[in-house]
């Protein structure tokens, strides 16, 4: 399923020309741009080594890139359609001795397996860049939250919880196969299939629509737009493991009841196909309730106190990047006519 856009998008950074090309690429990366946004980060899009990346910028002087493959980049791509097939982000600073790598779901260079099995999934790229800068201080501070903001993201909180023990239950139920080769049966499979199956249906009713936004609470509808794209991106990995789990079953049966002859080598293979897509079906679970839980604890840093005024911290940059409008990079088909 593919990721929905934000319900709003921010608007071009200042010093970009409106022209077409600049909308298009503005509203390429608008899953990635207007989430930080909406957090007062300023955002801009810069080419890198060889396709465009967002560069956050940072209160410190510090910049965090949040990039699609570039060596080499990854053709085709469109976040709200087919998303890259992985982000890499890291923060550095151009005159200190700094550099984080942040997330990276590379499969091949994974900063952990469950970044690699989220892919190119904007969400979960999200969580981690924000909670990160959480943790150091350099998210800009916000104000204080209104009564209707707080009482609707009370609300809200009370609906995403009162789900997570449904989602948090099922990677603990899928088995792993015995070092002696003793296998589950295919019915039992088959019910946690119906059981993956089933959590597609119950994200899809998780009431945050039903929850009634007064225009007095506006930042409570965009952390509900946040929270909506939690869930939209739990929606995959609950696919993905309904998946699995019909492919381990389908194995299964055929090792339990085939008739066919067949050799130890080729029943070990199968095992060995059969322990892979229950590995896989009990990560794509976990990252559904991962999904959820870090939609909660976005709420609950929401509803946080503000910081005592001694700690406070900065409302916005210490500096002003140099407007830089978006233009092509030479070579680029269809290109040509688009200025800064």
């Amino acid at each position: 399923m593919p990721p929905h856009r934000p319900a709003h998008r921010a608007p071009l950074p200042p010093g970009w020309d409106h022209n077409e090309f600049s909308e298009r690429l503005w509203e390429r990366f608008a899953p990635i741009t207007t989430p930080l946004r909406d957090l007062g980060l300023y955002c801009e899009i810069d080419f890198g080594l060889s396709d465009y990346h967002v560069r956050v910028h940072l209160s410190d002087g510090s910049y965090v890139v949040i990039a699609p493959p570039q060596e080499p980049p990854e053709e085709g791509w469109e976040i709200g359609v087919r998303g890259p097939s992985y982000w890499v982000a890291y923060r550095q600073h151009d005159s200190r001795d700094v550099y984080e790598l942040i997330y990276s779901s590379d499969p091949d260079e994974p900063t952990h397996h469950l970044q690699a099995a989220a892919g190119g999934r904007p969400g979960p790229l999200l969580n981690v860049v924000s909670g990160r800068l959480d943790t150091l201080g350099l998210l800009p501070a916000r104000p204080p939250l209104s009564t209707a903001d707080r009482e609707v993201l009370l609300t809200l909180k009370d609906s995403l919880r009162g789900q997570l023990e449904y989602f948090g239950y099922l990677p603990r139920l899928i088995p792993v196969p015995s070092l002696q080769g003793e296998l589950p049966e295919p019915g039992e499979i088959i019910e946690l299939c119906a059981a993956a199956a089933g959590m597609a249906h119950k994200l899809a009713d998780i009431p945050t629509r039903q929850i009634g936004l007064p225009p007095e609470a506006p930042r409570a509808g965009t952390v509900r737009a946040q929270v909506d794209q939690a869930i939209a991106d739990a929606a995959e990995p609950a696919a993905l493991a309904t998946m699995h789990l019909s492919q381990a079953a389908a194995q299964l049966t055929y090792l339990h009841h085939g008739t066919e002859p067949t050799t130890a080598a080729a029943s070990s293979r199968r095992l060995d196909r059969v322990t892979q897509q229950l590995d896989a079906a009990r990560t794509q679970t976990f990252l559904v309730g991962l999904a959820l839980q870090q939609a909660l604890e976005r709420l609950d840093r929401t509803l946080a106190p503000p910081e005592p005024a001694s700690r406070a911290r900065p409302a916005q940059l210490a500096f002003t990047p140099a407007p830089r409008a978006a233009q092509p990079p030479p070579g680029i088909p269809g290109a040509a006519g688009h200025s800064r």
